[in-house]
């Protein structure tokens, strides 16, 4: 179809290629410019021409205005897969713009989500609408989990998805590949937290006893995050000179969240907030004292056998790991969680993950408080400084289910002071 303002080629049912002449070059060669648009559902679904034709002719109209005014920008015909490619070699890999976890995570999402959804498509062809449609789909019970379990993807999953998208895109449009960021205007989902496995108190107990039928080593590791509320990575990075036995205290100072090539990644923790002091009560202090005996006469052994790659001074190991490998490596960053799944079989344990021992860690301490006729709301504030929460807000999300039954709990002991069930009439 030809028009004034160019001319419009059907591709397939869905996309059209838009022609606009912009007459001869110093050689007499003719200037044309093309742009391939795709038609939305809801035209289709239509089955109208009319409605069809004014789409295409707004479409052409407007790429005509754009390209006399100069805001066209050409597309360079990437696919999304080879725009990956560009993303992670000019923006992903440099531990500037993403953290070497967050980019471990991208490429994962990318490789079992994105690529085979989108990997061939060409980049400018993938609009807000097929972005939304996609998103969409992860909530659905059929097929969206790759684990093989039923259900929907969880909301901090699909929100991962969301993450990845937008960073390729965003990437994208500041290398002038696409005019604008298809994914501005999509909203991440809120991710619930109402439904995170913990162990209550009497579970507790069966974890605590399980754990001194094991070496010391592991059980003061799952103990940092089940009494302290530490993150896995945190538990891996810690050093003898972050303990401080006089106040009870280990300073959190450095994450080791991913292991490359059998090298540990250490970095900063999760946060500003998240550098910290944690408090341990005496008990597990004085355990940890004496696993540092244990420490030393293991770090002998390895220095003896020529295989220790830790520090070389006898008299100060303050910067070396508390926990290791044998040979003073700090454990592959995935050991402990590893672990963890067998020690939970191994005892018929329930099985919670080992980041949700650190929620756990919370609830016990709320459920606590609230046994000594305290207020939880009143301790959320110390146990934000407790486990590193940037802010507030994300401790009460968090936590705010427990300390609502917390509360009721609390409110069900006034119930004594019912007259009506006294027998008093009021």
């Amino acid at each position: 179809m030809k028009t004034s303002k160019g001319s419009i080629e059907k591709r397939s049912e869905k996309s059209y290629r838009l022609t606009v002449e912009l007459g001869y070059d110093a050689n007499g060669e003719r200037i044309r410019e093309r742009k391939t648009v795709q038609v939305p559902d809801d035209v289709l679904k239509s089955k109208s021409k009319k409605q069809l034709d004014m789409f295409l002719d707004d479409e052409l109209t407007a790429f005509r205005r754009e390209l006399e005014t100069g805001h066209y920008i050409k597309p360079h015909r990437f696919t999304l897969e080879r725009f990956y490619e560009v993303w992670e070699t000019e923006y992903a890999s440099n531990p500037k713009n993403l953290s070497p976890t967050t980019y471990d995570k991208y490429q994962a999402i990318y490789n079992s989500r994105l690529k085979k959804r989108f990997g061939h498509w060409w980049i400018d062809d993938i609009g807000t609408f097929e972005l939304v449609t996609f998103l969409n789909t992860l909530e659905e019970d059929d097929g969206a989990r790759l684990d093989g379990k039923s259900g929907p993807l969880s909301t901090s999953a699909i929100k991962d998805v969301h993450k990845t998208l937008n960073s390729i895109f965003k990437f994208a449009f500041k290398m002038k590949v696409l005019k604008e960021n298809p994914m501005n205007g999509i909203n991440a989902p809120a991710v619930s937290y109402e439904n995170k496995e913990v162990y209550d108190e009497d579970e507790a107990y069966l974890v605590l006893e399980a754990l001194y039928l094991e070496q010391r080593k592991q059980r003061l590791m799952v103990m940092g995050a089940l009494i302290g509320g530490e993150r896995r990575g945190e538990i891996n990075a810690v050093k003898w000179g972050n303990v401080a036995y006089d106040t009870r205290t280990i300073s959190i100072e450095g994450n080791i969240p991913l292991t490359k090539a059998g090298i540990a990644v250490e970095k900063e923790p999760k946060s500003k907030s998240s550098i910290r002091k944690v408090s341990y009560p005496a008990w597990y202090m004085a355990e940890l004292r004496e696993f540092e005996m244990e420490w030393r006469g293991e770090r002998k052994i390895a220095v003896d056998a020529g295989v220790w790659v830790g520090g070389k001074t006898d008299d100060d190991y303050s910067n070396e790991y508390i926990f290791h490998n044998g040979k003073g490596k700090p454990f592959y960053y995935q050991y402990i969680s590893k672990w963890w799944v067998k020690f939970c079989e191994r005892h018929e344990l329930r099985y919670i993950t080992f980041h949700e021992l650190r929620h756990s860690s919370v609830t016990l301490i709320i459920e606590e408080v609230v046994k000594q006729g305290e207020s939880p709301e009143l301790i959320l504030k110390a146990i934000q400084a407790q486990l590193g929460h940037a802010k507030y807000s994300t401790t009460f999300d968090i936590y705010s289910h427990v300390t609502k039954k917390m509360s009721d709990i609390t409110a069900q002991k006034m119930d004594k002071f019912d007259m009506k069930k006294r027998g008093t009439s009021g």
